[in-house]
């Protein structure tokens, strides 16, 4: 359900209609009442206005004009502010917000009782193939990223995912950072991968790092950080590419043309050594 909004110049105009429906209601109720009822016109309307606000006609009568004002007031405002809370309780639960809170708890619960998981820090497009690499292996994985959105979607692919900034300290322990096994720092600004690091290894000395970056230069103060791997999405990516071109290609990664797939036989055995992606 979408926010209601009207200007305020509309709202004054309804809320004087609305108020003027009401009077014309309990008027003309308390002259049905006087008549069908066989009372003057004055009890008439104590009724009609008892009904109306569901005070008792005894306790009107009794009171003095501004004890009316006062019993009135309260009783529509009691009605306006109930009716409200009913509303927002509806929209609440229309909107998937209630579900959204309820597979949090769930998933806190969840991420409570892991033990030696892996921790992936930020779940964009190279930590979402991170996840999907390690999803068929025997430890759990938790992700972290900043992004609702991404949160959302590694949610519906099955993983536990957390809404946060990896480099802060309450959202790193929310993760089980003290029982972590490793962590994958994958931010896409090197600065925060650096703090991520520094700040996770500070509450877990053991913990295993790996790490990307994407400026060279970084890549040492990382390693000083923690990390025992670091990973240059960019270097590889060129690497992978020049090795294609001489034939020898992974074809679990690569997205083929049908017409224009070529193998070259003469390339497969030219393969690069293993690892030399890889900055130790």
């Amino acid at each position: 359900m979408g926010k209601i909004e009207v200007p305020l110049d509309k709202l004054a105009s309804r809320l004087g209609m609305g108020i003027l429906a009401l009077v014309i209601l309990i008027a003309g109720g308390g002259m049905i009442i006087a008549l069908d009822q066989g009372v003057n016109t004055q009890e008439g309307m104590l009724l009609s206005l008892s009904f109306a606000t569901h005070i008792e006609a005894g306790t009107l009568s009794n009171a003095e004009i501004w004890t009316k004002a006062v019993f009135v007031t309260l009783a529509f405002a009691g009605e306006v502010l109930a009716f409200y809370v009913f509303y927002v309780m509806i929209e609440f639960l229309l909107s998937g917000e209630f579900n959204k809170k309820l597979g949090g708890v769930k998933d806190r619960s969840m991420v409570r009782n892991l033990k030696n998981h892996i921790i992936v820090c930020g779940g964009g497009r190279v930590g979402r193939n991170v996840c999907m690499k390690l999803k068929d292996g025997k430890q759990g994985i938790v992700v972290i990223d900043k992004d609702e959105l991404n949160v959302e979607k590694l949610k519906r692919r099955g993983f536990h995912a957390i809404l946060g900034d990896a480099n802060d300290e309450s959202v790193l322990k929310q993760a089980g950072i003290a029982h972590a096994h490793s962590l994958a720092a994958v931010i896409g600004d090197d600065g925060d991968n650096l703090l991520t690091i520094l700040t996770a290894k500070e509450l877990n000395p053991e913990l295993s790092v790996a790490a990307r970056a994407n400026d060279e230069n970084i890549v040492s103060k990382l390693k000083h950080a923690g990390a025992e791997v670091v990973i240059l999405p960019e270097v590889v990516g060129g690497l992978k590419l020049a090795d294609a071109l001489m034939g020898d290609i992974d074809h679990s990664h690569v997205i083929h043309h049908p017409e224009n797939r070529k193998r070259n036989t003469h390339a497969k055995h030219t393969g690069t050594k293993k690892g030399h992606h890889v900055i130790h």
